[in-house]
């Protein structure tokens, strides 16, 4: 060989691929030249953009010459890869070719060294995952393998061919094909490419590839070549050096070769639980004298009643068994006489599986329980009992509930099913579906609990879930409804009951609701709590929903805190509806007492009432005895629409010495047309404290027949020593007939309302046929109001029997107004000498009023700024 082997030849590139951006390098470098044999050796690396791993490689090739324009190489490669995971693998990879100036054909094989599989997390049970095809049973144990996140490689080869077109960009094709063979899925794909030189030393190049395991690929790649020395007198310049042709099934990855990214099995089968008693509708009756051989995988138990359950626990407590005992039943029906129940002891759980058994059961092909009730009771033993995946009917029995557990310890509900059996006295659905007490703590997953009176009204109150002094119940993901029908029912509460110190209830992402129909019903209400207090309450991307139908109903509301010590309450993003129809009945969201906190964020809250004759009609909110309460970001909207009766509507009321603060919500609130009525945002009294603050307030009286007695449309009403707060906020009162008075605010009993940076507005389009003139604000019995750089705005553009007063102040009351806008438009008032009054401030009865830097527009009607009687007193200053 001749001593001069030329210069060396470097690539540099990028490649822009389908999922990932990668930095490409290769160095030839020529060891020996004899014009017919060339000796070279080879260094390349890529490396990923994105973090998803690198590799290196080096090695020898031979290239001979056959003729003038054919040589024949042999190459060889080690090739060192990291995954995105970071697994290492080694491969060694030969190769021949055949190299002409316009086409090159090559043959590679890649032989990986040492591991060709790597874990790149932690194990866990294939069944576990939702991966049943690695489950098997023998006697009363259940195996299964674990499987873990891993990278493997595979045995591959590929075989590509290139042809140079030439031309001006001296144009080329490629076309490949390739397989890898690694221990589980084969890959099995081609690549083609065109690659063309942009100017001398830059090109670029385009690839499109599919596989088996990737499908569909691109890759964009640019590469500046520099080095080596041209061969002038050959058709192709340089053909002797071109690069190697290889690693083509990785071309758009920072890879040697193929890394596949799967869950594979990393152990053999393992027992993964023992003390499994199996059961089959089509099984064999239970046996005590079979021992340990009854109720087996080969042996299925259809038996399943109190009598089985006991003679399981006396088998499993001597089995020296490292698991709880659990019940796996087959899917179908498995029924129990009227009257009778099933009671699991210790640790038993009932699990609803497939046929084969490996998995859980689904839908449909859950298994059906027909029985009285499911007793449990006792310390929770072996990890607590555990009910999955079945669906639960009463047989027409009449038990307390579905499920009663006594101090039980902690239970688990899954993929749960209760109700829908019965629906008359004859055929009685469950009354209750969970009755918790003493030391137990319950989670429900997936779980619907339908249950009902069936229209016996002489039956107890229908109960979704019962708590008795219960540590803690979670429900996720479920859908909990009770209904009670027929006239004199006893209600229905989707959960009643009382948590005890330390006690919690959480809802998320479930539904909760409460119906009950007939005449004098004792009320629907989604949460009722009472008893000592003291627990905590989180309601969380749920839905409450109340409906009560009927006559002299006792109400329907959301969320009832009746307890002594009262509990901390969370309600966010959720959607509480109340809804109550026919005379005597109300609505609400919340009501609270005894001392109890509670949070509403970013949720909605709607109450609403509709009927004939008198009604309690709907307090949305409803406070006192030391509540403290905080409204943040969410929607209250109140109405009621009675006809021909009595009807008040209340969007929140705070008393006895209650704080309730309001932030950046919107609260609307619609009256009916009632006989005689009030509308009100904001009800202070007995020593209670409100606050608002960036908020929305709007309340109105919808129209329809005109009533023959006062009412009105208030916003803002305190007495009794209370005090209500307003910043930055939005105030509007609007009238929907001509005896409706539509006062933003109204103060008295010692009370004091404070306002700053906000607007008030009071409109009337109906005219007015009180004999007495409007009024915006409303002071009465010492009673002190502040307004602060606040617009005070008022408009009656119906015809009018008096005139229109912004500011009415009397018995020893005090109103100041400092900087601000007052503005009334009297445009309902006649012309001329008819002319009715439009006063910005008239005070009586020793009350006193100052404006202070106020803007005060007057239109309308005879204007003036004050009017004073009985040592009242208007003062006004710039």
């Amino acid at each position: 060989m001749a001593a001069s082997a030329g210069p060396p030849q470097v690539a540099l590139g990028s490649t822009v691929s389908t999922d990932d951006r990668l930095l490409r390098g290769g160095l030839q470098l020529p060891l020996a030249d004899s014009g017919g044999d060339l000796l070279l050796l080879n260094l390349e690396g890529a490396g990923s953009l994105a973090g998803n791993g690198w590799s290196a490689q080096a090695g020898p090739a031979w290239r001979h010459a056959l003729s003038e324009h054919l040589m024949l190489g042999g190459y060889g490669f080690a090739a060192y890869d990291r995954s995105a995971a970071g697994s290492r693998f080694v491969t060694v990879s030969p190769g021949l070719e055949l190299l002409a100036p316009r086409w090159q054909l090559s043959a590679n094989l890649y032989l990986p060294v040492g591991q060709r599989t790597r874990m790149t997390g932690t194990a866990s049970w294939a069944g576990e995952s939702g991966d049943s095809s690695y489950t098997s049973f023998s006697g009363h144990q259940q195996y299964d393998r674990m499987i873990a996140p891993v990278d493997e490689i595979g045995t591959g080869a590929d075989l590509v061919g290139s042809l140079r077109l030439g031309g001006r960009h001296d144009l080329g094709l490629r076309l490949g094909g390739y397989r890898f063979t690694p221990r589980t899925e084969a890959r099995n794909g081609a690549v083609a490419g065109l690659q063309a030189e942009i100017v001398p030393g830059l090109s670029a190049a385009l690839d499109y590839g599919y596989d088996s395991v990737d499908r569909n690929r691109i890759g964009l790649t640019l590469s500046f070549r520099f080095g080596g020395a041209p061969a002038a007198a050959t058709p192709a310049p340089d053909w002797r050096r071109r690069p190697v042709q290889h690693n083509i099934a990785a071309f758009d990855t920072a890879n040697a070769v193929p890394v596949s990214h799967l869950t594979a099995p990393v152990s053999d089968p393992l027992p993964y639980r023992d003390n499994i008693w199996f059961f089959d509708p089509a099984g064999t009756a239970y046996d005590p004298a079979a021992g340990t051989a009854a109720c087996s995988y080969a042996q299925p138990c259809s038996s399943l009643d109190a009598a089985t359950t006991a003679g399981i626990a006396a088998l499993a407590a001597g089995s020296g068994a490292r698991d709880a005992p659990a019940l796996y039943l087959r899917p179908g029906t498995y029924s129990l006489p009227a009257g009778s129940f099933i009671q699991l002891y210790g640790g038993q759980s009932l699990l609803g599986r497939t046929a084969s058994y490996a998995g859980a059961a689904t839908g449909g092909d859950r298994p059906l329980l027909l029985a009285g009730s499911i007793l449990i009771a006792g310390a929770d033993g072996n990890g607590g009992n555990r009910l999955e995946n079945l669906v639960l009917r009463n047989n027409g029995s009449l038990f307390p509930a579905a499920i009663i557990a006594a101090d039980a310890g902690r239970l688990t509900f899954a993929g749960l099913t209760v109700g829908g059996g019965g629906t008359s006295p004859a055929d009685p659905p469950y009354l209750a579906g969970l009755n918790l007490s003493g030391a137990t703590s319950a989670s429900l997953s997936g779980v619907s609990i339908a249950v009902g009176n069936g229209g016996d009204t002489a039956l107890p109150v229908a109960t979704g879930i019962r708590l008795t002094g219960t540590a803690g119940l979670t429900i996720s993901g479920s859908s909990i409804s009770a209904t009670a029908s027929g006239d004199g029912n006893r209600g229905a509460f989707a959960i009643l009951g009382t948590l005890a110190g330390g006690g919690s209830l959480v809802v998320q992402d479930s539904s909760l609701a409460a119906a009950a129909s007939g005449t004098a019903d004792a009320g629907a209400f989604d949460i009722y709590l009472d008893g000592p207090g003291g627990g905590t309450v989180s309601v969380t991307a749920s839905r409450l929903g109340a409906i009560l139908a009927g006559e002299n109903g006792f109400g329907a509301a959301n969320l009832v805190d009746a307890s002594v010590a009262g509990n901390s309450i969370a309600i966010a993003n959720s959607d509480l509806v109340a809804t109550a129809t026919g005379t005597g009945a109300s609505a609400g969201s919340l009501a609270l007492g005894g001392d109890a906190t509670a949070t509403v964020t970013a949720s909605r809250l709607t109450a609403s009432h509709s009927g004939s004759g008198d009604s309690q009609g709907v307090t949305q909110v409803q406070i006192q005895d030391n509540v403290q309460v905080t409204i943040t970001g969410s929607t209250l909207h109140a109405s009621d629409s009675s006809t021909n009766g009595r009807a008040f509507v209340n969007s929140l009321s705070a008393a006895g010495n209650s704080r309730l603060t309001v932030l950046d919500s919107v609260i609307v609130n619609e009256g009916s047309s009632a006989t005689q009525s009030g509308s009100t945002i904001v009800t202070s009294l007995d020593d209670a404290q409100v606050t608002v603050r960036g908020s929305s307030l709007a309340t109105t009286f919808a129209g329809g027949p005109e009533i023959t007695e006062p009412s009105g449309a208030v916003p803002l009403w305190s007495l009794g020593r209370s005090a209500i707060t307003v910043q930055d906020s939005a105030i509007l009162a609007t009238a929907g007939n001509a005896l409706t008075v539509p006062d933003p605010l109204e103060a008295e009993d010692a009370s004091r309302i404070t306002i700053t940076g906000s607007t008030l507005r009071a409109v009337q389009s109906f005219g007015n046929r009180l004999d007495t003139p409007l009024a915006a604000i409303v002071a009465a019995d010492m009673a002190s109001v502040t307004l602060t750089n606040t617009a005070l705005l008022q408009g009656l553009s119906g015809p009018s029997t008096d005139g229109l007063g912004a500011i009415q102040a009397l018995g020893s009351a005090t109103v100041r107004l400092t900087g601000g806008v007052l503005a009334l438009d009297n445009a309902g008032s006649p012309a001329g000498a008819a002319a009715l009054p439009t006063v910005a401030a008239t005070a009586y009865e020793n009350a006193a009023i100052a404006l202070q830097g106020v803007q005060i527009q007057l239109t309308g009607g005879s204007t003036a700024v004050s009017q004073s009687f009985g040592n009242g007193q208007v003062t006004v200053a710039d």
